[in-house]
């Protein structure tokens, strides 16, 4: 049995930017072209998963709900008055009445479109019968899924984080889209650099973020000649001069205090918050500080595999996850690259370690797995044949729809 599909995804809004920047006219040209050049762009899936499905006889739909030229574009061609202030949300639920969806997979993480919009979803079109969200390594609260029927993930510890709160999830991995080969070989495909060890992915500070992987990479850049493309936080503290000066002596007080057991009368004090963050952040200053320093810009969509492909090394480090489960396992190695990941218990689930991709458990180790990758062309040019042998076999998007499709005739059979 086949059913009607709908998508909703965000996109980040520096690569919005960028994408129209690089298209002048474009977002004043029809939904429907705005529309095939994102999905064109290879970016957050594109339509991977639509083509697959429709090959199953699905009716699928693909909303990318940020996109302010797009969205604004189908109200236009629909005669939809927008109210600028909630237009991201008026104008998907406009989608959503049109389409009829079955199945509304959300995998968007905006505030915007929890619980509350679900319910509204639903309202409007009451032909939903399954509303799916999607959550990889790091997560919102469980909250924003409390209306969900289900959610997917690819880190099986956080499945058990979800099952745990009572809401149901399933594992579903990350895969590699093969048309995107097709369009790195086209006449009109992104420059690839040189890259001898490259990482693309951010660097964020915070609970359930990067803490871990900004440490293990400042250890690696400090060995070998890593670069960087993507965000990295800065965690510095901003203030010059005197106030900085003022800033160090007073929570050098306050240090002395908890030190001496008044630590709950300096909790007490003003500016507390702001010491204890600054203590909290200062074993990972010296990392993301270093890191900042050997990234660039961040890359999105067909640039971010052009990316890749030019790398001789990829290095992959996860976030929070105890499991591999990252899109970059799956792209790396889809793309043709050598891939240098951080050992999981699960990995060889995935890849044969040390023969499909290179592996390390430390940073130590992970340099010496650099440097002997750049420094034998034919071992390096080997594992990147077998990687991308692997993934075209078990983790292509084909096979991951293959696995939707019997999700979702599971649940709607209940």
């Amino acid at each position: 049995m086949s059913y009607r599909f709908q998508r909703l995804v965000s996109n980040p809004a520096a690569y919005l930017t960028q994408f129209y920047a690089r298209r002048p006219g474009l977002s004043e040209r029809s939904y429907a072209e705005q529309h095939h050049a994102h999905m064109a762009n290879a970016m957050e899936r594109s339509d991977s998963y639509s083509v697959e499905l429709q090959k199953r006889g699905y009716e699928t739909d693909e909303i990318i709900v940020d996109a302010a030229p797009l969205q604004y574009r189908w109200a236009y061609e629909h005669g939809l008055a927008v109210d600028d202030e909630h237009w991201m949300v008026d104008i998907a639920l406009a989608q959503i009445r049109a389409f009829k969806p079955d199945v509304l997979f959300i995998t968007t993480w905006l505030a915007d479109f929890g619980p509350e919009f679900i319910a509204r979803a639903r309202s409007v079109a009451p032909s939903i019968r399954l509303v799916i969200g999607w959550v990889g390594e790091a997560r919102p609260s469980a909250g924003h899924f409390r209306a969900h029927d289900l959610i997917l993930t690819c880190a099986p510890d956080t499945m058990a984080f979800l099952q745990a709160q009572g809401i149901p999830a399933r594992h579903l991995n990350h895969a590699f889209d093969p048309r995107v080969l097709d369009r790195l070989a086209g006449e009109s495909a992104p420059d690839k650099p040189s890259v001898d060890l490259g990482f693309i992915g951010h660097v964020f500070f915070g609970e359930q973020y990067h803490n871990t992987r900004a440490q293990i990479l400042y250890k690696i850049a400090q060995r070998s000649p890593l670069t960087i493309y993507g965000s990295v936080s800065n965690i510095t503290y901003q203030k010059k001069g005197l106030r900085r000066v003022a800033r160090a002596g007073y929570y050098s007080l306050l240090d002395w205090l908890s030190q001496n057991d008044f630590g709950a009368f300096a909790g007490r004090l003003p500016h507390a918050e702001g010491w204890r963050h600054a203590r909290a952040r200062e074993p990972y200053v010296a990392a993301f500080d270093f890191l900042r320093r050997c990234s660039k810009p961040p890359v999105y969509g067909l640039e971010m595999y052009a990316t890749l492909s030019g790398f001789k090394v990829c290095l992959n480090a996860h976030g929070p996850s105890a499991y591999a489960s990252n899109m970059r396992l799956f792209e790396s190695t889809g793309v043709g690259t050598a891939l240098l990941t951080d050992w999981k218990s699960n990995l060889a689930q995935l890849f044969e370690p040390d023969v499909e991709v290179a592996t390390y458990t430390c940073a130590a180790e992970a340099v010496e797995k650099a440097n002997y990758l750049l420094a034998h062309e034919d071992v390096r040019h080997a594992m990147a044949k077998a990687g991308q042998q692997r993934t075209l076999r078990d983790h292509t998007t084909a096979q991951r729809v293959e696995q939707l499709h019997d999700i979702i005739t599971e649940w709607l059979s209940r």
